[in-house]
């Protein structure tokens, strides 16, 4: 199915483009870690890492190296999502993009699929019940702000939304560290696709506060992603 809608989009003269930022826990060195060309950076927690696997229109191989690369360090890296209420918790983010004479990837057709095909997906982008601590747990959201907790899309400088809109590419928040990573990308480009074959012209609300708030919530109506 992925193979098949990356052949679909480019019929539609659709080129995507992806990156991946991959934390993950370890107390060895960030020189232990070198891969390719992918960068290695210090995050918030202590022996806290992130692996960035750079943009590219080589979407099937940046895919494939997120894969190498946890096989290879899975027993020397922590790949959960929740480690310990007092750490940060890990996350994996899918940042997308599009190359199109006739498309944008930020219309609001695109970002309505992008929200609903998540919603009918969800064990695809948060596999196991460690994951799921990462999103339920309002207490540690709230302490790191590091994690989304409702289905939601904000501007560039909002970082406690869902899929957050950075100029021409948006970057998909919710997926865990050990994601089905083939299963998640291609419901992003299925919702691409059923995006831009929609006759009908979605209204999209952008939020610009902390989808985190009980208010904001109550008054945006937002959906949380575990009741």
């Amino acid at each position: 199915m992925l193979l098949k809608n990356l052949s679909l989009l480019k019929k539609l003269d659709v080129e995507v483009f992806l990156g991946i930022e991959l934390e993950f826990y370890s107390t060895l060195p960030n020189s232990h870690f070198q891969f390719k060309d992918i960068i290695i950076k210090d995050e918030l927690g202590l022996n806290q890492k992130e692996a960035v696997f750079l943009h590219s229109n080589n979407v099937l191989q940046v895919l494939k190296d997120v894969i190498c690369f946890r096989n290879k360090f899975k027993k020397e890296a922590n790949f959960n999502a929740f480690i310990s209420s007092n750490l940060p918790p890990s996350s994996m983010q899918f940042n997308v993009s599009i190359k199109s004479k006739n498309y944008n990837l930020l219309n609001e057709n695109i970002l309505h699929f992008l929200l609903e095909e998540t919603k009918k997906n969800l064990s695809f982008f948060i596999p196991t019940q460690n994951c799921k601590k990462r999103i339920q747990d309002l207490n540690l959201i709230n302490k790191f702000r590091n994690s989304p907790y409702t289905f939601s899309i904000g501007d560039k400088n909002n970082r406690t939304v869902m899929i957050r809109l950075v100029n021409d590419y948006f970057e998909h928040r919710l997926p865990s560290p050990c994601c089905n990573i083939l299963k998640s990308f291609n419901v992003i480009l299925n919702a691409i696709i059923l995006g831009l074959k929609s006759n009908k012209n979605y209204k999209i609300q952008i939020v610009h506060s902390n989808a985190f708030e009980k208010s904001v919530i109550e008054d945006l109506n937002l959906n949380t992603i575990f009741k």
